[in-house]
């Protein structure tokens, strides 16, 4: 019984100095893996909870490692990681596929202290939003869990812009693969339309559009 009481005191006493660490600033560092410049967007404290200070830039086609760092706090969140995770919300058109998490917890779950993105290619220069928001889960931390789970610890959105590259090469719009072609023929005069068909069996591959009708 006296363990039991020791280990629920521990997690109260562990929970309520996570809710009094108070985080002064938050700091996003892109770096880009082919190398260039990193870029860093921050939001503050100062006095009236975390503020905005400036948006991120990007380059288009760019594959970034965004690390977040918690300013003072940085330490004392990272220690708590089983209960933690970070959630993202971005303009869809600025990334190319989904991010990549690249730490995780001692249970196997997502964190998102470190991330991967990828740029999309862009024909001019794209702006949208950059919405992060950490939660904390505690026990019920699982690999289903939503933004809206949990008890939320900040909810940070910044402007961002993906600037066009003009030394880039031009974007390759993905061609729509046709596989099959109906003809059918009506007859103005009333009766049963007919009906010829083709098709490539093998859509890119070697076999060429056969006629079936």
């Amino acid at each position: 019984m006296i363990y039991k009481i020791t280990r629920l005191f521990f997690a109260f006493c562990l929970m309520a100095n996570m809710a009094n660490a108070q985080i002064n600033e938050v700091l996003l560092t892109f770096v880009p893996e082919g190398g260039g410049s990193t870029v860093t967007a921050r939001a503050q404290n100062t006095g009236s909870g975390l503020q905005v200070v400036n948006s991120i830039n990007l380059i288009e086609s760019t594959e970034y490692t965004l690390r977040i760092s918690l300013g003072d706090a940085n330490a004392q969140f990272v220690a708590i990681q089983d209960q933690i995770r970070f959630f993202f919300e971005t303009s869809d058109d600025l990334f190319k596929g989904t991010f990549k998490t690249n730490d995780i917890d001692s249970k196997g779950l997502p964190v998102g202290f470190s991330t991967n993105w990828n740029t999309a290619c862009l024909d001019e220069n794209g702006t949208g939003t950059f919405r992060i928001v950490l939660r904390n889960l505690g026990t019920a931390k699982a690999e289903g869990n939503s933004l809206t789970d949990g008890t939320g610890i900040f909810d940070l959105t910044w402007n961002i812009t993906v600037a066009n590259d003009p030394t880039a090469p031009s974007c390759e719009n993905e061609e729509e693969i046709i596989t099959d072609v109906i003809l059918t023929f009506t007859p103005v005069g009333g009766g049963e339309p007919v009906i010829a068909r083709a098709q490539d069996p093998d859509g890119e591959g070697v076999l060429d559009l056969e006629v079936l009708d």
